[in-house]
């Protein structure tokens, strides 16, 4: 067929600059450097040559156009070597890796070349002689001298010598037919002695009888045999019928009480939400999958568990705010439970911050202000404006929504914790996204609205400089944003900090006090970070913002002290030494600037 492929070495990888027949038979494939790409030698069909190598991975394969030898068992083993008479000892002892037609013999060696034993296939030693090892359709290998042709040698054995060891394709009690089948041989109705003809299968070789015993069709119990045999085939199908339908009306059974116990479940759990004061509108499946054309455009979702679904609708449902996602509705209808927000054009804050493709647009520096002000407005809310403290507990690009003008909006509330403004800590079980984890997660220690304050640290980081805060794929020091970001701030390289895609002076004051704001969030110690409510005041410019300590400094000042952040403008905080009751003044916090 024109243009389509006769043969291929399947070398693409490799750049082949020539081909070579050497005379030893060999086809090579030679790249740029005269290296060998590819050798016949390596991937024979059914032929061995003289210094060929046939080593462990190598295989010899023969196709039958004969139909009877489609029925091979495999595997099986027809020839071993160590059982050969003719196979020579070597004085070396080990494992064949390799072996090699040398002259009169086959000659086997271990992975260091070294001869293990030959077969011997014939006594003659003419040098000028070309042998060649063939492997034949019926299984077996002859030796051939090819300059007398492709005849088997007169003088030279085949393997296996006793054609009785040949492979067998026809299975145990069967033998081969003249036309190339497997059948039973012909029988009388007696016991009898059948010889086979000279074929090469099972049971069949000249001189070998074949014992068959049959039975007599009209020998006396036949008919009582018979009547044995339907009523035992009777009574297997009929107790094989009776379990079938006990399994059936135990599964009906099973199935029927775990679907009255969730029915049970669902009208407590659809009760338990009805009981709550100020909820938003329920609404049915139905009629929310009519008004969303049956679910057809895919916006924004939140996988929710009951626990989950139930702590947001509970908590979004009692709170109001400019920068807190609305809660239009909920639907709680046995398994379908969803949550109706209110419609945010722009979408999620990670697909406008992170460059995922060069079409990807970009968000300017005031844009970028008005997020990171926004989301600490409504965090600085939920935890000093509601009547329980709110920690969000998953803040995260992901749960910063945009309107049309850009304003953020915090969603998500399912993994939210409810504490008293009495209680300063409380201990629960380990929540949130990795990359945006607070210290006292990893550390098991109890948690506080502060928990709230480092992952938004982490979110201003990554709306400064475009890019994730963790990045598993970057084996650089950039791997870890935060730490990169104190290194960069204690060698003044805010540039390095910066999405380089901004248009904007990194020395701008702006970008200066946004980028220390981050890094008081993402302090390791909780109290030396500020509450949400100072961080407003900084953002909006109504008080300073100080050089945030870097965890070299602290560490070097060996001294154990806590911070106190004053929610009055223009106050900003005091470090005090709890070794001498001292106050340290930002300074002695920062070091020189």
């Amino acid at each position: 067929m024109a243009n389509s492929v006769a043969w291929s070495s399947y070398t693409t990888v490799q750049k082949v600059s020539s081909m070579e027949l050497q005379d030893s038979g060999n086809l090579v494939l030679l790249g740029e450097d005269g290296s060998v790409v590819w050798q016949s030698y390596s991937h024979p069909t059914n032929t061995l040559l003289l210094g060929q190598e046939f080593s462990e991975g190598i295989r010899l394969t023969k196709f039958s156009q004969q139909q009877q030898h489609d029925c091979y068992q495999t595997p099986q083993t027809y020839w071993s070597l160590a059982n050969d008479s003719q196979k020579t000892n070597s004085s070396v002892g080990g494992k064949v890796h390799s072996a090699y037609l040398e002259s009169n013999a086959w000659n086997f060696y271990d992975q260091n070349k070294k001869l293990l034993c030959q077969f011997v296939f014939t006594k003659n030693t003419n040098p000028n002689a070309t042998w060649a090892a063939i492997l034949g359709s019926d299984g077996t290998i002859t030796f051939s001298d090819l300059h007398k042709g492709n005849q088997v040698a007169s003088e030279a054995i085949k393997i296996p010598q006793n054609s009785c060891s040949n492979p067998e394709h026809c299975s145990p009690y069967y033998v081969c037919s003249l036309e190339g089948w497997c059948k039973c041989p012909w029988l009388a109705n007696k016991l009898a002695f059948v010889t086979a003809p000279a074929l090469h299968c099972s049971l069949d070789f000249e001189g070998y009888i074949s014992y068959v015993k049959i039975v007599n069709g009209t020998s006396d119990g036949s008919g009582n045999k018979g009547k044995k045999t339907l009523l035992i085939v009777f009574m297997v199908i009929a107790s094989i019928i009776v379990i079938s339908v006990l399994l059936y009306l135990g599964l009906w059974y099973r199935r029927k009480k775990k679907s009255m116990k969730f029915s049970q479940e669902n009208f407590e759990e659809d009760t338990f939400l009805d009981s709550f004061s100020g909820m938003p509108t329920r609404f049915s499946y139905n009629d929310l999958s009519k008004a969303t054309k049956s679910f057809s455009t895919k916006l924004e979702g939140f996988g929710h568990g009951k626990k989950e679904f139930g702590a947001e609708v509970s908590t979004i449902g009692m709170v109001h705010h400019l920068h807190l996602v609305k809660l239009r509705g909920f639907c709680a209808e046995g398994s379908h439970r969803l949550l109706v927000y209110e419609y945010m054009s722009n979408g999620c804050l990670n697909k406008w911050i992170f460059k995922i493709n060069e079409e990807s647009q970009l968000l300017s520096w005031n844009t970028r202000l008005n997020i990171a002000l926004g989301t600490a407005m409504g965090l600085a809310y939920l935890h000093s404006e509601c009547e329980l403290k709110i920690v969000h507990c998953d803040i995260k690009p992901e749960n910063v929504l945009l309107d049309d003008n850009f304003n953020a909006k915090v969603s998500d509330f399912s993994l939210a914790k409810l504490m008293t403004h009495e209680e300063s800590r409380v201990y629960t079980a380990l929540r949130g996204t990795r990359g945006y984890l607070a210290p006292e997660w990893i550390k098991d220690n109890p948690i506080s609205e502060k928990t709230d304050v480092y992952s938004y640290g982490v979110v201003l980081l990554e709306i400064i400089s475009g890019r994730r805060s963790y990045d598993p794929g970057d084996d650089s020091e950039k791997s870890h944003f935060p730490s990169y970001a104190f290194k960069t701030l204690e060698g003044g390289k805010l540039s390095e900090i910066l999405d380089s895609r901004l248009d904007i002076d990194e020395n701008h004051e702006s970008v200066v006090n946004l980028i220390k704001v981050a890094l008081w969030c993402i302090q390791d110690v909780m109290h030396l970070r500020p509450p949400m409510t100072k961080v407003v005041q900084m953002l909006k410019g109504l008080c300073a913002v100080p050089q945030p300590p870097t965890p070299s400094q602290l560490n070097s000042q060996g001294c154990s002290s806590f911070v106190k952040w004053s929610s009055e403008e223009g106050t900003v905080l005091e470090l005090v030494d709890a070794d001498n009751g001292g106050v340290i003044s930002e300074v002695q916090i920062s070091g020189p600037r």
